[in-house]
C-alpha cells in the first residue's frame, strides 16, 4: 500500500502561519483564529475545523480534515481559488499558492509571474514552502527544488540534503541533516544564519528566524534576541509569531496592523513539536 494512501494521510503540522501583515493559528478544536491586517479579508477565516494552515501576503489558506483546501482574503491573481483535490500541505506566496497533494505531487495556482506557478516540478515530494515570488519543495531523499523569481539566485539550491526548507522574500534558508541553517540568495548586511544546531527555520520578507534545540527563537539580521521559548514559529513580512509550550501564541516585530498582538486563546501544539523530517512523511 502506498505511503500516500488516504488512510495514512498525514497533514503537515503547520499550526501557526504568518503572512505579510497578519497571522493565523489553529485552536485545539481545529478552529482558525487570525489577527492583524484584514483589508482583504485575510484575517476572516471560514468557520469549521482545519488541520493545517498557510498565510501569504494578503491571503490565507487552510486544509480541512477531509483534505480539501479553502482559501480566504485577496484573490487578485486567483490565488484563493484552490483545485478540488485531496491535499496535505499548503504554502502561500505573495500572490500565488502551492499545495502538496496526497500522492506527493505539487499543484500551484495564482500569479504566474516568473513561472512561480507553472514552473513547479513534477514528481513526488514530502514538503512544500513558499514566500514572495518563489517556492521550494523537498524530496524524500532530502534534496530540494525551488522555482519562481530568481533575480538573487534564491532558487539556486545547493546540492545538500535538507530536512526542512524556508523561502524568504529574496533569499532561501534550509535546515541541513546536521541541524545547521544554510541560506542563499540576497544578503543584506549581516544576513548570515547564526552557527549552532536548530530544529526549525522560517523565512518571509527580508529576515529569518530559527528555533534552537532549547526552543529559543534566534532571528537575523538585526533582530533583538530574547529568551522566549516556542514549539513552532512562522515568520511574516515584518514580524513572527509562534506557539509556546503553554499553548499561548506570542509574536515579535512590527505591530502597526496588529500582526504582533495575538488573542489570549489557547492554540494547538504540533504533535512532533517541530517541522516533520522529510523521512518521516
Amino acid at each position: 500500500q502506498s505511503a500516500f494512501a488516504k488512510k495514512e494521510l498525514a497533514f503537515a503540522e503547520d499550526v501557526v502561519a504568518s503572512g505579510g501583515w497578519h497571522s493565523c493559528a489553529l485552536r485545539p478544536s481545529g478552529e482558525v483564529i487570525c489577527w492583524g491586517a484584514n483589508d482583504q479579508g485575510q484575517s476572516t477565516p471560514p468557520k469549521g475545523s482545519f488541520a493545517s494552515l498557510a498565510a501569504g501576503k494578503s491571503h490565507s489558506c487552510g486544509i480541512r480534515p477531509s483534505g480539501l483546501l479553502e482559501c480566504w482574503g485577496s484573490n487578485s491573481h486567483h490565488q484563493a481559488e484552490p483545485p478540488d483535490l485531496e491535499l496535505r500541505q499548503v504554502a502561500c506566496g505573495a500572490a500565488h499558492t502551492c499545495a502538496l497533494a496526497s500522492d506527493g505531487e505539487i499543484h500551484c495556482w495564482g500569479s504566474d509571474e516568473h513561472k512561480r506557478s507553472s514552473g513547479s516540478p513534477s514528481g513526488r515530494f514530502v514538503s512544500i514552502a513558499a514566500s514572495g515570488g518563489h517556492s521550494c519543495a523537498l524530496k524524500k531523499n532530502g534534496y530540494a527544488v525551488c522555482w519562481g523569481f530568481n533575480d538573487n539566485n534564491q532558487t539556486d539550491v545547493p546540492k545538500v540534503k535538507f530536512k526542512q526548507i524556508a523561502p524568504g522574500y529574496l533569499h532561501t534558508c534550509a535546515l541541513t541533516l546536521q541541524d545547521e541553517v544554510l541560506c542563499w540568495g540576497q544578503r543584506r548586511g549581516d544576513n548570515k544564519p547564526p552557527p549552532g544546531r536548530f530544529k526549525q527555520v522560517s523565512s518571509r520578507g527580508p529576515f529569518s528566524c530559527a528555533l534552537d534545540m532549547a526552543g529559543r527563537a534566534v532571528c537575523w539580521p538585526q533582530a533583538e534576541q530574547r529568551d522566549d521559548h516556542f514549539v513552532h514559529i512562522s515568520v511574516g513580512g515584518s514580524h513572527f509569531c509562534g506557539v509556546q509550550e503553554s499553548g499561548r501564541a506570542k509574536c515579535r516585530g512590527k505591530d502597526d496592523q496588529g500582526q504582533s498582538s495575538p488573542p489570549s486563546s489557547l492554540f494547538k501544539l504540533p504533535t512532533k513539536k517541530t517541522q516533520p523530517k522529510s523521512t518521516e512523511l
